[in-house]
């Protein structure tokens, strides 16, 4: 059999119409990679999730989208919940995959988007080798749910979902446990992407402390959740280059429960419209919080704009620098710029707009 195959070779219809998910499956089961035609604007209509296991393909790819359309794409037609364990649309259980150039959505059923687009959290995998590039994806809860290490989203449209990316152990349902060090989360990137009207949260880790992730040149607006969320402590993480504009919500747009070390956060512009959001003033509380402690991090560069309480909110500070960063309100609140509720040693806090509050 030829390399790579269609879903066309074992029977698919392509008209949007017809069940395409068994020609789909014996396609991805073949064991080569997958090209998924779509330039006559053929619509695959996928109704229950595509295994994908050890044994089979390691890329399934099209033509790099040209818009987000209703035609020549992927469409999952099953309902979902925002749940990680809702049912997703690819079940990955491979260590190494790529989907590339995919124009993937979901069409509501009774009322509900499909739950997941990629889910990858067989714990006996753990060390993972996933690549969502150049694709367009709208409408669903969640983007990927991922458990282990290895997962990269970049230069993709992604709109209409409440999460982009979710890391956690499947098993652990308590958020304050930590798991063994070798069981944290590694490597994770999301960069180059454009990402609107998220409405819950970009980059969610759920349990154990999370290394290496990489949040870069991203273009985001339209949004209402949290950009980053982390339960454990974040080592490493470097959020650079992203232009945020129309986010909005009553919390802090970047939370790490438990602190920060060795992070750098710098190049960043933050913007958020009063009363974009019907009901609300449409400012952020707070752009940073970070409880635990903040050791050997880096937050420079920063443009930042319009807050309710403050900009920037440390519990112990330690070993840090934080330069030239510009924090303007235009709001009738009098947000604090940069404010430490407990230690503050061996800091630079050097010229920021605004100053320091302990």
């Amino acid at each position: 059999m030829k390399n790579p195959v269609t879903p066309q070779d074992f029977g698919a219809v392509g008209n949007g119409k017809a069940d395409d998910t068994g020609a789909f499956q014996k396609a991805v089961d073949s064991g080569f990679d997958v090209y998924v035609p779509t330039a006559r604007r053929e619509t695959y209509l996928i109704t229950k999730p595509i295994r994908i296991t050890k044994t089979q393909c390691k890329r399934i790819y099209s033509e790099p989208f040209a818009r987000l359309s209703d035609y020549g794409a992927i469409i999952a037609d099953f309902s979902g919940s925002d749940s990680p364990k809702a049912t997703p649309l690819f079940d990955v259980g491979i260590c190494s995959l790529r989907i590339g150039g995919l124009r993937v959505m979901s069409r509501a059923v009774n009322g509900h988007r499909a739950g997941v687009m990629i889910s990858a959290m067989d714990e006996s995998v753990c060390d993972y080798d996933i690549r969502i590039e150049h694709c367009a994806v709208k409408n669903f809860y969640r983007i990927a749910c991922f458990t282990g290490r290895g997962l990269e989203i970049s230069s993709s449209t992604i709109g209409s979902c409440n999460h982009i990316a979710e890391l956690h152990w499947n098993n652990d349902a308590d958020t304050n446990k930590n798991h063994p060090a070798e069981f944290d989360q590694r490597g994770i990137s999301i960069k180059n992407c454009r990402l609107h009207g998220i409405t819950s949260s970009f980059l969610t880790v759920k349990s154990g402390h999370a290394y290496g992730l990489h949040f870069e040149g991203n273009t985001i607006d339209n949004g209402r959740g949290y950009l980053v969320r982390a339960y454990g402590q974040a080592w490493g993480w470097n959020i650079s280059g992203n232009v945020v504009q129309g986010i909005n919500g009553d919390f802090a747009v970047m939370d790490f429960r438990k602190g920060m070390r060795n992070c750098v956060i710098s190049g960043n512009t933050f913007l958020s419209d009063r009363g974009y959001w019907i009901g609300s003033d449409g400012t952020v509380d707070t752009w940073l919080k970070c409880g635990g402690d903040t050791s050997g991090c880096i937050i420079m560069g920063n443009a930042f704009k319009n807050a309710k309480t403050g900009f920037m909110s440390f519990n112990n500070l330690v070993d840090s620098v934080i330069i030239g960063n510009v924090m303007q309100d235009d709001t009738e609140s009098t947000p604090t710029g940069i404010t430490v509720k407990g230690k503050n040693l061996n800091t630079a806090i050097l010229a920021n707009q605004r100053g320091l509050t302990t």
